[in-house]
């Protein structure tokens, strides 16, 4: 009998991981890491284990999820996606001055200037692109942790380039209070699944600390016809405008 783990978007064999926490963020918030000097440590949030050496940010398998996608997927189907994230993130880490609970991030000043292939893209497609990053980032999460969520949608969703009709995304700022009081390095939060009253799953998609400013991003996956909130997007949404949100626990 095979055990051959198969890709979860296209059904061959998985050979590659994707990063739990790109490696792009991970240098942005250690920019003078040093493994001889200036080492890198994981702690996994809750773990009594003694913290691990990363060594490598781009090899290390205790940043990766466990082997879900194959080769192809993993990077020419899904490069754009993350490209378009890589342009987002550095975007939100340099903002200033920081947006308060409320406050917006338009679109097109997110993505002014970026190109594909020499080519200018449309602000709507940049954002779908970050959402199709995420739904990569979700699925290999579902697999990771056995969840009860149907993958295939999201699949589908991916090698269609074409939003998933149930997932959200969201930005929240950290505090200041809460940062200061806190050690917020880049860490998975993946797995924070919290079923609330309304019936959505919330899927709290990671935090990083940029330098002296910390961004909560939130996927939520909806069960039913209901919206998560106020504060999340989806690509379908008139505007781009992103509406700013607040740490504190779940939005």
């Amino acid at each position: 009998m095979s055990t051959d783990i198969k890709c979860w978007i296209c059904g061959k064999t998985a050979d590659s991981a994707e990063h739990q926490i790109k490696a792009t963020d991970m240098r942005a918030a250690f920019p003078n890491v040093d493994q001889q000097n200036n080492p890198l440590y994981l702690q996994k949030f809750g773990s009594l284990k003694k913290p691990m050496l990363v060594g490598s940010i781009k090899r290390n398998d205790h940043l990766k999820y466990s082997k879900s996608l194959c080769t192809t997927c993993n990077t020419t189907l899904t490069q754009d996606h993350d490209l378009c994230y890589e342009w987002f993130s550095k975007y939100l880490r340099n903002i200033s001055p920081i947006p308060k609970k409320g406050g917006t991030v338009r679109g097109n000043r997110i993505f002014r200037g970026y190109t594909k292939r020499k080519i200018q893209i449309t602000t709507r497609d940049c954002l779908l692109a970050v959402h199709l990053f995420f739904l990569k980032q979700l699925g290999c999460n579902i697999i990771e942790n056995s969840y009860n969520i149907n993958v295939s949608e999201l699949a589908n969703a991916i090698k269609k380039s074409i939003a998933h009709p149930n997932v959200f995304l969201s930005i929240n700022y950290v505090p200041t209070v809460i940062r200061q009081n806190a050690l917020l390095a880049p860490s998975s939060a993946f797995g924070e699944y919290q079923r609330k009253k309304l019936g959505h799953l919330h899927y709290n998609a990671g935090r990083c600390n940029f330098g002296t400013l910390d961004v909560l991003i939130n996927i939520a996956y909806v069960e039913g016809a209901i919206r998560p909130g106020q504060y999340f997007w989806h690509p379908s949404d008139y505007s781009t405008k992103l509406v700013c949100g607040e740490h504190s626990g779940m939005t």
